[in-house]
């Protein structure tokens, strides 16, 4: 699905008023986790590791699935940093 596409429809959820339409606003939540293959989610969260795009927008497009990618980075990062030569044996 085209980026430009999402971030539209994202600015117009944002704008409606809170208690109005809460089923489409469900629904169109729904639609455009559904609409992000693994691409789409890794843009959405570059942008939001960027700045590029707010917490709550990321969280809406991705769900908890915020919480996974920042805990499979952190794990990453920490493996990285690790004494490699611990692991070898002669």
């Amino acid at each position: 699905m085209n980026s430009h596409f999402l971030w539209t429809v994202l600015s117009t959820l944002r704008q409606l008023p809170p208690n109005e339409c809460e089923l489409t606003r469900v629904r169109l939540v729904e639609m455009l986790r559904q609409s992000l293959d693994d691409e789409g989610e890794i843009t959405v969260y570059e942008r939001y590791s960027r700045g590029e795009v707010d917490e709550a927008v990321a969280r809406v497009l991705l769900g908890n699935k915020i919480n996974h990618i920042e805990a499979e980075k952190k794990a990453f990062d920490s493996a990285i940093e690790r004494d490699s030569s611990t692991f070898l044996s002669e």
